[in-house]
């Protein structure tokens, strides 16, 4: 019986690397192994240091179920998504203060986000109206109003003026007799970096089904996607990265794991939940810029 219930408990918990785009989760492999704990660092042996990954875009979306014009953004930000597999990572964020966020007159669910406010608060406070979206931090203004004006900042991200110089790994495994999922992620830089960084850890829905407005009607059966519904770190700025060391050397790995419970959140189902990890400068002198994101199933 012992060896029974072992077993069970072994196939329970899965577990599996990923990176990229929706449906696409490729492994990546470490050239050392990962350490045991929750919290790691280690340098690399010499000669060892992994390929530069290509450099990934995070867009924070923002939205409302009010917002006529905001499926329209999204359909434009799908469609940069769908020319650069992989590369384009969005979060949807909804938040309160916003009269476009409201949902409308019988909606099932409020897609209006505490921490997403914070998130706004803090990076955005220049946000003007919707739809509008943040490209990686750039800028001192780092909102661009309406969706024609999205694709221009996220193409020339994905050749990035400064060539990124760290990679970021972002793994989730689920045990299904708990609930619980355990997402680890680990930060290696590839050359000598000066600076404070932190890296934030987003969970995001898709193929949630409700209410949204359009320009001339109520669509009561619109598919949201890319939603924002929790922080698996610290909110709303994540946790730093070795904020003891502002020189980082060259082949200095970071690993941190966290244990995340979707039944604790708003989350609807966490089997169409995606981790999303980015890490990007503290905020001094109002730096915020994102390095690099990433993203994997929460459920693989």
């Amino acid at each position: 019986m012992k060896k029974l219930l072992f077993g069970l408990c072994c196939i329970a918990i899965i577990f599996e690397s990923c990176n990229g785009c929706k449906e696409n989760n490729g492994v990546i492999m470490w050239p050392v192994p990962v350490p045991v704990g929750t919290d790691s660092s280690y340098v690399l042996p010499a000669g060892s240091l992994p390929s530069l990954q290509p450099h990934n875009v995070l867009i924070e979306e923002f939205s409302g179920q009010a917002c006529s014009n905001c499926p329209g953004g999204h359909t434009t930000l799908d469609g940069i998504e769908a020319s650069h597999p992989g590369r384009v990572n969005i979060v949807t964020m909804y938040f309160k203060g916003q009269p476009q966020a409201i949902p409308p007159s019988g909606a099932i669910y409020d897609f209006r986000n505490d921490t997403a406010y914070s998130i706004t608060q803090l990076i955005y406070s220049d946000l003007a109206g919707l739809p509008s979206s943040g490209v990686d931090r750039i800028g001192s203004s780092r909102t661009f109003l309406g969706a024609s004006s999205w694709a221009g900042p996220i193409t020339s991200q994905l050749t990035p003026p400064v060539p990124d110089s760290i990679n970021l790994g972002i793994s989730s495994s689920y045990n299904t007799l708990t609930g619980i999922a355990t997402i680890t992620d680990t930060v290696t830089y590839l050359y000598n970096v000066y600076g404070h960084q932190n890296v934030s850890i987003y969970v995001v829905e898709d193929s949630l089904i409700d209410k949204q407005e359009f320009p001339t009607t109520i669509n009561p059966a619109y598919l949201f996607m890319d939603v924002f519904q929790a922080m698996v770190n610290s909110a709303p700025m994540g946790n730093p990265v070795l904020d003891s060391m502002v020189s980082k050397p060259q082949g200095q790995v970071y690993w941190r794991k966290y244990t995340f419970n979707p039944s604790t959140t708003r989350i609807v189902n966490p089997r169409h939940c995606r981790v999303v990890a980015f890490i990007n400068n503290q905020g001094t002198g109002g730096d915020y810029r994102v390095l690099q994101s990433v993203q994997c199933k929460l459920v693989p």
